[in-house]
């Protein structure tokens, strides 16, 4: 049986993948916070769910299906958005003065070769698992920050032209949706799309309203705006959460990318082996990022998600709905 035969993933476990997916990006992005970013994010988010919502309720089963050869395609930008993702993870651990960056890489590709090999039900559930403890993780901000916001920060000026279209860059996780929609029941596939489109449009905006509330007047700051967040609200004057948040965006960068390869893979439980046929061109392209950050630009991104993540999925509906009408005016 091949992965695409399998419905593994419950609604929650899907929402799970999809949101980790942003959030690993989320945490190493260096885009300082502010009210614009914000509402380009939230704005961005509605309008990806307008344009998927039509396919996500479709009655038709086939709706929730791509065609093989197009399932094979999907799978060489989800794999260069692994090894972009891994290269991000590289540029935060630098930022933060991690000891040995390259020996983080090292352990990481050891845990996807241990993951990759288990049964994919391993992923959904820890899948689950992390984003509830992200949603616990995420209501500490603002408790322990509330005395520390300004409102007025929010009004900071901020350069808005590399703002406005930049959540398209980010957005990853639509690559990964039509594939996950293949190992999915309908009623699962349109409980992940509204738990996805609800976290992203809300939950992480507010994240970067409440950073602009705190950061605002450190537009001009180089280096991790997510982790300056944390510097300025601690939990207690003696006890600091940044390690948390340091294993927590590792955790999260990891589990994406290994919900991400079993839905690349073809087979359901490979050999280390086989599974070392993904890793490889996956360590090939992570370090090409690395080295040379200009081998996927941003731009690059900006016409690829949309192509693969909805354009690619809009064509295999309509030439579905096509063929099903001349089946139907043929067969009366």
């Amino acid at each position: 049986m091949t992965n695409t035969d399998r419905k593994d993933w419950t609604g929650g476990q899907g929402m799970a993948l999809l949101l980790l997916c942003r959030l690993g990006l989320f945490f190493s992005h260096e885009t300082p916070y502010s009210t614009a970013y914000a509402l380009d994010v939230s704005m961005t988010a509605l309008l990806q769910a307008a344009l998927l919502l039509p396919l996500y309720f479709r009655n038709a089963p086939s709706a929730y299906q791509l065609p093989t050869w197009l399932a094979r395609c999907q799978r060489v930008p989800c794999l260069l958005w692994c090894g972009y993702l891994v290269a991000q993870l590289y540029r935060l651990m630098d930022s933060l003065r991690a000891a040995k960056p390259p020996l983080l890489l090292l352990l990481l590709f050891g845990v996807l070769l241990y993951a990759l090999t288990l049964p994919e039900v391993s992923a959904a559930r820890a899948a689950g698992l992390t984003i509830a403890l992200a949603g616990f993780a995420f209501l500490l901000l603002p408790i322990t920050g509330f005395s520390t916001a300004h409102v007025l920060s929010l009004y900071t000026p901020v350069d808005t032209a590399n703002l406005w279209g930049l959540e398209w860059a980010q957005s990853g996780e639509l690559l990964l949706m039509p594939l996950l929609r293949q190992c999915q029941s309908p009623k699962a596939a349109k409980q992940s799309f509204c738990g996805w489109a609800i976290g992203k449009a809300v939950v992480i905006p507010l994240t970067i309203v409440f950073g602009a509330m705190q950061n605002g007047r450190l537009q001009n700051w180089e280096g991790n705006p997510f982790f300056l967040l944390l510097a300025r609200t601690p939990l207690s004057d003696t006890f600091r959460m940044d390690g948390f948040w340091i294993w927590f965006a590792v955790g999260c960068a990891a589990l994406a990318m290994v919900g991400i390869l079993h839905r690349v893979k073809s087979v359901d439980r490979p050999s280390p082996f086989a599974v070392m046929g993904l890793l490889i061109p996956l360590a090939a392209v992570s370090g090409i990022c690395i080295l040379q950050p200009s081998a996927l630009p941003v731009s690059l991104w900006h016409w690829l998600i949309p192509l693969f993540g909805i354009g690619i999925p809009w064509a295999a509906a309509l030439y579905d709905r096509i063929h099903t009408c001349h089946e139907r005016s043929a067969s009366t």
